[in-house]
């Protein structure tokens, strides 16, 4: 599969964007793809976790754009490229790919975090970009975000 094969609605950032994502650190709702593409991309998520052995599960394999193909090809989306390029710059490129699960039932959560903490960059001018496969909300646990915690630095970590 190619970047091509997948029915994109992409856009660039407006400047009200980009001033958001400056101030609060955060953009959600983001237009990526069309319908059709996110039943492609909710199928291939489902064959690949077919895939993994049973005991191996799916949110502790990282680097998934360095070992499959299709992720790769998801992680060059023009469109999604065009909205990191809008936020980091044209100087960019893709060190980490990861599918943060929460399978019904699992019972699993994320603690608060600053996602930098955990990643080794320097400086720590990075853009995440969450991809949700299927729809969100609090009652299957959508991620939540703390406007503005960007400007005072890291934050002590705990379990």
């Amino acid at each position: 599969m190619t970047t091509t094969e997948l029915g994109t609605v992409g856009r660039r950032l407006t400047s009200q964007e980009r001033q958001q994502f400056c101030d609060d650190c955060y953009l959600t709702g983001l237009p990526l793809f069309d319908a059709a593409a996110v039943v492609q991309l909710q199928q291939r998520f489902g064959e690949l976790c077919e895939l993994l052995p049973a005991n191996v599960e799916m949110g502790r394999v990282n680097c998934w754009h360095k070992a499959n193909r299709w992720v790769e090809c998801v992680c060059r989306t023009p469109a999604l490229l065009d909205c990191v390029e809008d936020l980091a710059g044209p100087n960019f490129y893709v060190w980490g790919a990861q599918f943060f699960c929460k399978l019904p039932g699992d019972g699993s959560i994320v603690p608060w975090h600053q996602d930098a903490q955990y990643w080794p960059l320097s400086p720590r001018k990075a853009v995440t970009a969450w991809i949700a496969l299927f729809d969100t909300d609090r009652k299957n646990a959508a991620m939540q975000v703390v406007k503005g915690t960007h400007r005072g630095g890291d934050v002590e970590h705990r379990t």
